[in-house]
């Protein structure tokens, strides 16, 4: 984990820390989830940007909350998917920040039935100065800010640090949405190593679901060509469902409504399909 060498010399845990067992019933007749237990936290996570992370995120937060409860993480200081489901960021230092320090549990706020956020705030940037061991945090706060939901989807920042450690030690599950141009491929082999230490020695129970290609652009021979050889190179850790690259999607997400509440036009039908597909995927196999 060569970006937190400090890690692996500092005294976070001295312990093993004990997962907590998941049992789920499912109600095949509503073809509902009931969780009984403790919440399943999903993690969105990629250390390089433009890759579709924040608009993954936010259309598998409105599939879940058709679904289960769902509560949503905002741990990206841009606040994106806060202005998607909000007006604005929360007030300096209430908001998602406060997952990171030993004070006051950050405020909640409820966007509609079964959906509510930890909004980004407008310090949370300043998380990656403070000392390491804040990355302990939020899955305690969370333990407690989540009683009640089902699901937890975090939204994290594209760039290696604290506040995506912190969300990996939370996380029961991760999903990596990549892009397949040249540039969007820098980094994933540093976060898979991240995940795979954060699991070995923090977070025992957290499982990587796979990478979810996204914003594809079939037409592009190089694009076709880095499909195959991630596939050929990362076997079923590419997720079957593939999101292509669709101008309805944008437009959506500008209006703040997932792109199947925008389904008007061949293209954008087609997206809400392939949305769809990938939101279920992602939660079966988090909830499994």
């Amino acid at each position: 984990m060569g970006a937190y060498p400090e890690l692996w010399y500092t005294a976070t845990t001295g312990r093993r820390i004990t997962s907590i067992c998941l049992f789920f019933g499912f109600r095949c007749e509503s073809c509902r989830l009931e969780v009984r237990g403790m919440t399943v936290t999903i993690v969105v996570s990629n250390q390089k940007g433009g890759v579709g992370k924040t608009m993954f995120s936010v259309h598998l937060a409105e599939y879940c909350a058709e679904r289960a409860k769902v509560l949503f993480v905002d741990v990206d200081g841009q606040g994106n998917s806060t202005r998607f489901f909000l007006d604005d960021r929360a007030k300096a230092g209430k908001g998602a920040s406060r997952l990171f320090s030993d004070g006051e549990a950050p405020e909640i706020i409820k966007v509609r039935e079964n959906l509510a956020i930890i909004p980004a705030d407008k310090t949370l940037n300043d998380v990656e100065a403070a000392p390491l061991e804040v990355i302990m945090l939020p899955r305690r706060h969370l333990a407690a800010c989540a009683a009640g939901y089902d699901v937890v989807i975090i939204d994290t920042p594209p760039s290696q640090g604290r506040r995506l450690l912190g969300a990996l030690i939370a996380a029961n599950a991760v999903v990596t949405p990549l892009g397949l141009d040249k540039a969007s491929f820098e980094g994933i082999e540093d976060l898979l190593n991240d995940i795979k230490v954060v699991r070995a020695k923090m977070n025992p129970s957290m499982r990587h679901i796979g990478i979810l290609i996204n914003r594809f652009k079939p037409a592009n021979k190089e694009q076709r060509a880095n499909l195959r050889a991630l596939q050929a190179d990362l076997g079923d850790r590419v997720l079957s469902t593939v999101l292509q690259d669709r101008s309805p999607v944008g437009t959506a997400f500008d209006n703040r409504k997932p792109i199947w509440k925008r389904s008007k036009g061949e293209s954008a039908q087609r997206a809400a399909h392939e949305f769809r597909a990938a939101c279920e995927l992602v939660y079966t196999r988090a909830t499994a």
